[in-house]
C-alpha cells in the first residue's frame, strides 16, 4: 500500500469536539485504527489540543502566487505545524459533533483556516493548491428529535461545510453516502456526548 507520496500512505485523523472521550473521538479512533490496521501511519488530531487563531479575512493566503500552500498572515499551531501536516498526509477523517445542526465551533475555526490550499482565481471563485490524490472520511456525530431533524437534517450542513473545503482544496471525499451509524458497542457505557 503506497501514499501519493510513494510511500506508506500517512492517515490523520481531525476531531473537532470539545471531548477527547466522547462519541466523535471514539468514532474517529476506530476510523484511524483501521486504517493503521491495513497498514497505514496514523497520527491522532484533536483540534482543541492547539491554538488555532480565527482567520481575519485579510485574503493574504489567497492570492495566486504559485505556492502549494498559500502564506498566512497568523503565526500560530495551525502555520507552525497542522498545515504541514495536511500538505505531507494522504488522507484525512474529518470529524465533528452537530451542534445546532452545524459543525462545532472549533471544527469551523479549522474549516476557515483550510483555506491556505486554496487561491482566487478571479470570477470562477477558488480554485485549489493541493495536486489530486488526497482522500477524506467524514463523520458527523449527534443525536436530536424528531422536532429539530424534520427541519432538513441535522447532519446536512457539517457535512457540506467538511466537504466544501476538502472539495475546494481538491481533497476527494471517500464514499459518497450518508450514513446514520448506531454503534452502541464502541459507545462507553451509552454515553450520548458528543
Amino acid at each position: 500500500m503506497k501514499g501519493v507520496t510513494g510511500m506508506k500512505p500517512k492517515i490523520l485523523s481531525i476531531c473537532g469536539s470539545p471531548r477527547k472521550d466522547g462519541n466523535t473521538a471514539v468514532l474517529l479512533h476506530e476510523a484511524l485504527k483501521g486504517a493503521g490496521d491495513a497498514g497505514a501511519e496514523t497520527e491522532e488530531i484533536f483540534l482543541l489540543d492547539y491554538n488555532i487563531g480565527f482567520c481575519d479575512g485579510c485574503e493574504k493566503c489567497y492570492v495566486n502566487d504559485g505556492r502549494d500552500i498559500g502564506e498566512c498572515s497568523l503565526k500560530d499551531d495551525m502555520t507552525s505545524s497542522l498545515v504541514d501536516k495536511i500538505y505531507h498526509c494522504d488522507g484525512l477523517i474529518l470529524g465533528t459533533p452537530s451542534y445546532w445542526s452545524n459543525v462545532s465551533a472549533i471544527m469551523k475555526n479549522f474549516i476557515d483556516r483550510m483555506i491556505v490550499f486554496t487561491y482566487d482565481r478571479g470570477d470562477c471563485g477558488p480554485a485549489p493548491r493541493l495536486k489530486p490524490g488526497r482522500k477524506a472520511m467524514l463523520y458527523v456525530v449527534g443525536a436530536v428529535s424528531y422536532r429539530v431533524s424534520s427541519f432538513g437534517g441535522v447532519h446536512y450542513l457539517p457535512f457540506q461545510a467538511m466537504n466544501c473545503i476538502c472539495t475546494f482544496a481538491n481533497i476527494d471525499i471517500f464514499g459518497t453516502q450518508r450514513k446514520l451509524l448506531i454503534c452502541p458497542e464502541l459507545l462507553p457505557q451509552g454515553n450520548l456526548t458528543t
